[in-house]
């Protein structure tokens, strides 16, 4: 597919340039997409809602078994996944597979100390930026980042189209949100009221 051609030409790239350490996203699902070739030295699992079901399943338990399929054995995973069905399927895979666990939802000290210093809008970025931090935990070893630099990069953060407001010129602001499904509209919802509630 375009998608696998795509995903090979970027490995070949990283592999001529000498990349250190790349973030690959899944294109879908997991289990059977082209970047699940990779080795990685960490998986993540963000949240897991319905979307793609007619691809991925028709229930929380069968997404999450696509999405599970990234996991290898011994190789850490977190996720930030709390509904029930889903985060049982992701701990069967990564005991199985003896992949050690971090369920961020539930691990207070990736919290983020200072949330006004994010400049994402909307409480899911507060997540995103905890699994995102809980993950270079993981990765201390073999790649040191300093708390100066967490602090640095969570300061500096830009998410275009995610609640993102856009001033043009004359003042008016346009707020600019890509949700596609399910979870990104509920969390659009709760963004809109909690940071415009006169609009």
């Amino acid at each position: 597919t375009y998608f696998d051609i795509t995903t090979a030409m970027a490995l070949l790239h990283f592999v001529e340039r000498g990349v250190d350490a790349a973030v690959l996203e899944v294109g879908l699902g997991g289990r059977l997409d082209s970047t699940n070739v990779c080795l990685p030295a960490v998986s993540v699992i963000t949240t897991i809602s319905f979307d793609h079901m007619k691809q991925l399943g028709y229930t929380l338990a069968a997404i999450a078994r696509e999405k599970a399929g990234i996991i290898k054995a011994g190789v850490p995973v977190l996720t930030a996944t709390s509904e029930p069905e889903a985060l049982a399927v992701i701990q069967q895979m990564a005991q199985a597979l003896r992949a050690p666990l971090t369920c961020v939802a539930a691990v207070s000290r990736f919290r983020i100390p200072d949330p006004t210093s994010l400049p994402l809008l909307g409480d899911h970025q507060q997540l995103n930026a905890a699994l995102a931090l809980a993950t270079v935990d993981v990765l201390q070893p073999q790649m040191p980042v300093s708390a100066g630099q967490l602090r640095t990069g969570l300061a500096q953060v830009n998410w275009p189209g995610r609640l993102q407001l856009v001033t043009r010129p004359g003042g008016q602001q346009i707020l600019l949100d890509g949700a596609h499904n399910l979870a990104g509209v509920e969390a659009l919802a709760v963004g809109l009221r909690q940071h415009f509630p006169q609009a």
